[in-house]
């Protein structure tokens, strides 16, 4: 075919007129094209290839919508009809059809902007009106529908401009009304008018701030029987919040059997079993220490004595005495970052060492813990002798004995003793004739447990 060729007649068909027997079915966006092709001033004859285009312009312009290729398009006698779908691209605007042609040789028919083996046909040929009906199709939201009661469609997108009444059988359940009995709100509320009127008891409001209340306008009668007053007086002392019966006063609580400890904001305080509840450690929430709560309870085996309890590195060590089968003095291990869940990890018993935990009248406290031991007053259960051991807790989990320090002229007893940073301070009695009442003081290193050194009295 030579570059000459050219379409001598188009026709333009709308695809409804040849689909009108169908009128249930969707409109398709295609429309039938006719042309009469010739190759050399003769009818051309054959399949052909052929492709379509649409653009804005008679020359130039831009390309609107896909490329179109029909392939074995059949042209007899010059004739042909295909149909062209470029989809919804019509908007009532002159589009012109630009037309590529080539003999069908079995190779797959590009929809691409190669020339190389179609003959371009010239000039393009402009599309009538029946392509742009299928603009119709958006007539419903068209956007350049000029007026409407002498408006322009933006006047009726402005709620402003809108005048009468709306019933309310057109407003949304979302929408509070005035009128009715009842409403509920589930999401957040803000009231921020000082005029504003809650009616009814008020069972339903939580979370208010004490300090929005006015100033004795509560009654004392109203108040319950556990609020403490006289805050800034003598009497009653003045007190942050208190321990209630529910968390402590329980069944014959001895408060002289109570151990406390602490580790950041959160309390460990022991209950002692009264024969009927086992012994317990209650772990109490200080954060906010008016308003304390008790969120867990720890508890041991009935037939357990809780000496002492110490807490360093989110690890509570529980000192424990178990009467059955024989006596026996062990350290408990919890891990407690997450204080309210706490995890057992360990047992270690003093026996192993030939040691029992010093329990008397006088023992104070059994057990300090430091960031790097624990120092327990013991007897070594052949003698009478005093003893500090020492446990190890480079690995918190699992206490290790490290080695002991021997205490002379206790008096039979150790009182107390305290860890502060790698310094371990033991108050001891010197037995001293002229003042029964005196006590020296030592003083060690323990930076390294197993190897304690005396550094003062």
């Amino acid at each position: 075919m030579n570059k000459h060729a050219r379409a001598l007649v188009l026709i333009i068909v709308s695809i409804f007129a040849l689909a009108a027997h169908s009128r249930a079915q969707p409109l398709s966006t295609a429309f039938s094209y006719q042309g009469r092709l010739t190759t050399g001033g003769n009818p051309a004859s054959g399949p052909y290839d052929v492709r379509f285009k649409l653009f804005s312009a008679l020359t130039g312009g831009s390309q609107v919508g896909p490329t179109v290729c029909k392939k074995q398009v059949q042209v007899s006698g010059g004739q042909f009809t295909t149909s062209v779908d470029f989809g919804l691209v019509f908007n009532g605007q002159q589009g012109f059809l630009q037309i590529e042609v080539r003999p069908d040789t079995g190779a797959p028919c590009p929809a691409d902007n190669d020339p190389s083996t179609f003959t371009l046909l010239s000039p393009r040929q402009p599309l009538e009106a029946v392509p742009n009906a299928h603009f119709a199709r958006t007539a419903a939201t068209a956007s350049n529908t000029s007026s409407f009661n002498g408006q322009s469609p933006s006047f009726y997108q402005n709620a402003a401009n809108l005048t009468g009444t709306l019933s309310d059988a057109r407003l949304s359940s979302n929408i509070p009304r005035l009128n009715l009995s009842s409403q509920t709100f589930t999401g957040a509320t803000t009231l921020t008018n000082p005029g504003n009127n809650i009616g009814g008891n008020g069972s339903l409001l939580t979370n208010l701030s004490g300090q929005n209340i006015a100033g004795q306008s509560i009654p004392r009668n109203a108040l319950d029987a556990n609020t403490q007053f006289g805050i800034g007086s003598i009497s009653p002392p003045w007190r942050l919040g208190r321990l209630t019966d529910s968390l402590l006063l329980q069944s014959n609580f001895v408060p002289f059997n109570v151990a406390m400890t602490s580790l950041g904001q959160w309390v460990f305080v022991t209950r002692p079993s009264d024969g009927i509840q086992p012994p317990a450690i209650l772990i109490i929430d200080a954060a906010q220490p008016a308003a304390s709560q008790l969120v867990a309870t720890l508890s041991l085996p009935i037939e357990t004595s809780i000496l002492d309890i110490a807490a360093v590195q989110n690890r509570l060590y529980v000192l424990v005495q178990t009467n059955t089968p024989t006596i026996e003095t062990k350290i408990l291990t919890y891990n407690v970052s997450t204080a309210s869940q706490p995890q057992f990890q360990s047992t270690v018993s003093l026996a192993a060492q030939n040691l029992n935990a010093f329990v008397g009248p006088q023992s104070g406290r059994l057990m300090v813990a430091g960031s790097g031991a624990l120092a327990i007053t013991a007897t070594e259960s052949a003698g009478t002798s005093s003893v500090l051991a020492l446990y190890s807790i480079t690995n918190p989990s699992v206490p290790a004995y490290a080695g002991r320090i021997t205490i002379t002229n206790s008096g039979g007893f150790l009182p107390s003793a305290r860890i502060s940073g790698t310094r371990l301070f033991i108050p001891a009695n010197p037995a001293s004739p002229v003042d029964p009442g005196a006590f020296d003081l030592n003083v060690y290193d323990i930076a390294n447990p197993a190897a304690p050194a005396s550094i003062g009295t």
